[in-house]
């Protein structure tokens, strides 16, 4: 028996005697850098940990563009039939092309509301529906096939959020409705 314990004491002592030579390097790359740190006056730098006495950042404050995009994801959270026109309002501002249809956004408000209601979408679903309304809104000359796969992913949110076909279908109707207004005219040229 004694002769097992030796042995283990053996194996733990060397394995203690050969740590990881990597380690060992890394640590002492560290105590030169946080030495050289100290002799020039600076205070030693440890990853994650914050200075004592030293507030935390400033939150950077949003665009007015990130607010318009929280506040619909917000719109989604709870949709209510009374709340399509603030939601219309609200599509709006997300949305730069200069030719959108109010009547269009207020139907798509109106509809998503419908689509929506009594559902419960996760804070990331109702990001990436208005992420998806958004690229509809904005995708002026781009071609359809870079534009579809948004309303796509629109119609699939809504899906699993719960809601029915007929609902899901209608949105999908209006996104590309949205999206064929907001292309820009098509100009003639003058060489005929």
């Amino acid at each position: 028996m004694k002769r097992f314990a030796a042995i283990i004491l053996t194996v733990v002592l060397a394995e203690t005697a050969l740590a990881d030579p990597a380690l060992i390097i890394k640590q002492r790359a560290k105590d030169t850098a946080n030495q050289n740190n100290a002799q020039q006056g600076q205070p030693p730098q440890y990853p994650g940990a914050a200075s004592p006495g030293s507030p935390a950042p400033a939150p950077v404050p949003l665009t007015p563009e990130q607010k318009a995009f929280l506040t619909v994801a917000n719109d989604l959270a709870v949709p209510k039939a009374e709340d399509a026109k603030k939601l219309a309002t609200d599509l709006m501002a997300i949305g730069f092309a200069a030719s959108k249809s109010t009547a269009t956004i207020q139907k798509l408000a109106k509809d998503l509301i419908a689509a929506l209601e009594g559902k419960s979408a996760t804070p990331e679903a109702r990001s990436r529906i208005v992420q998806g309304i958004r690229t509809v809104m904005n995708g002026g000359a781009q071609p359809a096939a870079k534009i579809d796969p948004y309303i796509a992913d629109v119609s699939a949110i809504l899906k699993i959020a719960g809601a029915n076909a007929t609902a899901v279908a209608t949105v999908n109707a209006d996104l590309k409705t949205l999206r064929t207004e907001t292309l820009p005219a098509p100009v003639e040229s003058p060489i005929k």
